[in-house]
């Protein structure tokens, strides 16, 4: 995981998520028998999530003045967003043949759909 982008307790929550995304309904884990659109499906997941944490530890006044519920729902919308961000801008991003992604790479990816994400969002009415 690049340096600087997430703590290390939002990271494994992070690869946590993506897993049980990536293996939904596998009951035995084996890691030989992972397919490249898995390893896809849970790097999304995990990008996902760092842009999430990076998202709302941004925006985390903002949204906690907003009151315990209204925070709620704005949480769950960013959440939203960041998947159809990331989806759409990350799918081409990350190829699934296997192919490594360098701690460079992941934090321009990262950055890039946080920044995509933030202009989304600079829409949004209040």
């Amino acid at each position: 995981m690049p340096a600087g982008i997430i703590d290390e307790v939002v990271a494994r929550l992070a690869v946590e998520h993506a897993l049980a995304t990536a293996l939904k309904g596998v009951d035995t884990f084996d890691p030989s028998q992972l397919s490249g659109n898995a390893v896809k499906v849970a790097t999304l997941a995990y990008v996902a999530e760092l842009v999430f944490a990076q998202v709302v530890g941004d925006a985390g006044r903002s949204i906690a003045a907003a009151g315990p519920v209204a925070a709620a729902q704005r949480e769950r919308d960013i959440r939203r967003l960041v998947k159809e961000v990331v989806d759409f801008e990350g799918g081409p991003l990350i190829s699934d043949d296997n192919t490594v992604l360098t701690a460079k790479k992941m934090t321009g990816v990262v950055s890039r759909l946080v920044r995509e994400t933030l202009k989304e969002m600079a829409s949004w009415s209040d």
